[in-house]
């Protein structure tokens, strides 16, 4: 009986010697797999935000310019001096990337508004694709409401100037379709939102807005800026 007892011990000792190994191999194993999805998934984040060449340069354009503080709930600037510096520096960085051939410009835009999905800013990286998307294309100045292209031109952003009563619309109803720019006496445009800036609704989508405006309206001629 005690050699048997002892047999039975060895046997068990050496199963569980098995299952500590099996664990440890699957453990490692495990966790190797894990190690390589996040590499990959970090790779692909990677990707989503990186650029080549002069797409590059329109992301790093885009990185600069500044956050519109009533979107970031930073506050809206009360010295106009500070408040005219930072429509100067969007002004600034959207007359620079306008520069760029339109294929370059949407592929940035593409990749910037994947990358919003993915770092966090949401709302405040998307902002400058509508700033950007709005100063590029050759609109009209006004869009009546009962056109096509209306509802095209309804974001999130709160504050696009409509003609009427905003209780009773009418299709006669006109929008200002370069909100937030407005055109000086020479022909440029010149960014000049109101005071307050509200976002309501669902995440922008930069590229499909682009893709329309290149479509349907063509790249605006004339000035590229105002004095850069």
């Amino acid at each position: 009986m005690p050699n048997l007892l002892n047999g039975r011990c060895c046997v068990r000792w050496v199963m569980m010697a098995l299952v500590s190994v099996f664990i440890l191999v699957a453990y490692t194993i495990g966790g190797e797999r894990g190690k390589t999805d996040r590499i990959e998934a970090s790779g692909a984040n990677e990707a989503i935000v990186s650029g080549s060449g002069q797409v590059a340069e329109v992301l790093a354009l885009l990185d600069q310019m500044p956050d519109w503080p009533s979107v970031s709930l930073a506050g809206y600037p009360k010295d106009r001096t500070t408040t005219d510096a930072l429509l100067r520096k969007i002004e600034v960085c959207v007359y620079r990337i306008a520069r760029y051939d339109l294929d370059t410009i949407r592929t940035a835009v593409e990749l910037y508004q994947k990358r919003a999905y993915v770092s966090g800013r949401g709302i405040r990286d998307l902002e400058k694709l509508f700033f950007l998307n709005t100063y590029l294309f050759n609109f009209p100045e006004t869009v009546r409401r009962d056109s096509r292209h209306f509802p095209h031109f309804l974001t999130g952003w709160r504050g696009m100037p409509i003609t009427g009563d905003p209780n009773r619309p009418a299709n006669s109803d006109r929008a200002y379709v370069r909100w937030p720019w407005r055109e000086a006496a020479d022909g440029k445009l010149h960014f000049m939102p109101a005071e307050v800036i509200i976002y309501m609704g669902p995440p922008y989508q930069a590229t499909k807005a682009f893709d329309y405006f290149r479509k349907e309206f063509g790249r605006r001629a004339g000035p590229v800026s105002g004095n850069d």
